[in-house]
């Protein structure tokens, strides 16, 4: 079995699985022999086969703390997110002292919306990693949504100091600030996230939606058009580069990103409010007057009912 490992680590995937089936013919009732093969095929990207063998670990030795942790990472990836706590919890109960299953068990009770849950799990995390800057960070976003934000400020400066070049906290940090209407420091901050990380679709659309709210419309729409060759699913990029189109001038524009931008999400309202702004603008730019701007000639004595009775 250390073959395999030494194999895995080297990223030998094939030669790693090799030494683990012969290990896993020679002692079938080894828990820990299908545990590992279970994490070898997990890093060579077979989760299926993967999960049938932490499963088998498990059966065979139902007190391998390390096995649920790996099956709930798997159950997690899955977006099987009750079955992830279930085995994280396990992991935990079995062994209180694992450095490995609070952080992510933290991070799935925050996308369950368990926030308290999170916080006390992530405080559980950076006491046994106070460095681990993934863990700073899910702590500010917790305090963020509990509507701490200077707290949160000081979680993503911990995270930022146990890693200088962590671009989700300049992204988060970037986000507060940009809701404390310190459009500077945001600004600063969403353009270290990208110099970090070009490939962060949210980071063009935090700074678009920046760069619009000054303004700024042409470096909006070029934000925007990156953050959808990035993710062209992104329904608010749509919407940001719609509204600064629309602010151009550039009419036809607008209501193509909007129509998209409801295809890919039917309940955003603000898209259709904005797109009847736009056709309304649409209209008056042909001279044509819509039912919101009609008003009686001056001195008309026409009244509604002698309106439906002309109709008649």
């Amino acid at each position: 079995m250390e073959q395999a490992h030494h194999c895995l680590v080297r990223g030998e995937f094939e030669a790693a699985l090799n030494h683990i089936n012969r290990a896993v013919e020679r002692v079938p009732g080894s828990a820990v022999a299908y545990y590992r093969r279970g994490l070898i095929l997990a890093h060579a990207g077979n989760l299926d086969a993967a999960l049938h063998d932490f499963d088998r670990a498990i059966d065979i030795d139902p007190r391998l703390a390390k096995a649920y942790t790996s099956r709930a990472t798997l159950h997690a990836k899955r977006k099987e997110l009750d079955r992830a706590c279930g085995d994280y919890a396990k992991a935990i109960e079995l062994d209180p002292d694992d450095p490995e299953a609070p952080y992510p068990y933290a991070s799935v009770l925050f996308l369950q919306g368990r926030f308290a849950d999170a916080m006390k799990m992530i405080d559980r995390a950076i006491a046994v990693h106070p460095t681990h800057a993934p863990s700073h960070l899910l702590r500010g976003k917790l305090l963020a949504r509990q509507g701490d934000p200077n707290e949160a400020l000081r979680a993503y400066a911990r995270a930022l100091d146990s890693n200088p070049e962590f671009a989700p906290a300049y992204m988060e940090r970037g986000i507060v600030h940009a809701a404390q209407e310190d459009r500077k420091k945001a600004l600063d901050d969403f353009d270290k996230a990208i110099a970090l990380d070009t490939k962060d679709a949210r980071a063009y659309i935090c700074r678009g939606d920046l760069h619009g709210l000054e303004g700024r419309y042409r470096a909006a729409i070029e934000d925007f058009s990156k953050a959808l060759r990035l993710d062209p699913g992104a329904a608010d990029a749509r919407y940001g580069r719609a509204n600064a189109s629309r602010f151009l001038g550039d009419v036809s524009s607008a209501l193509a990103d909007l129509d998209r931008a409801i295809e890919l999400a039917p309940r955003m309202c603000e898209a259709y409010e904005l797109r009847g702004t736009v056709r309304l603008l649409q209209l008056q730019s042909k001279g044509i007057t819509s039912d919101f701007d009609e008003k009686s000639e001056p001195g008309s004595t026409t009244n509604d009912s002698q309106a439906r009775q002309d109709a008649n």
